[in-house]
């Protein structure tokens, strides 16, 4: 998500971005997702340090249009984020109905 990227790291605002349903697996394509805040983690690497935020219920979502929409929306606030960070991964685990 480079554009939601930069957005996010030149201004001071929340991460946002949308995610399609094609950028999951190609047995999701087929099926309804099931996706919710439990589902939802955010990690960064900073100085070779694994760091987990534990904060995923402060993480906003819209999964519920995935199966509508074939998108969603992620919000993540600000001040989960460490932009000194050198990676930062937010996993999405789903399950198909």
């Amino acid at each position: 998500f480079p554009d939601a990227w930069h957005r996010f790291e030149t201004g001071d605002q929340n991460f946002m971005t949308i995610i399609r349903k094609e950028q999951f697996g190609y047995l999701a394509q087929a099926f309804s997702m099931v996706i919710n805040s439990e589902n939802l983690k955010l990690f960064s690497i900073k100085d070779r340090e694994l760091i987990d935020t534990f904060e995923n219920s402060a993480i906003e979502h819209h999964f519920d249009q995935i199966n509508t929409d074939n998108k969603g929306t992620v919000e993540v606030p600000k001040e989960l984020i460490d932009k000194n960070a050198q990676d930062v991964f937010l996993l999405v685990f789903y399950a198909l109905e």
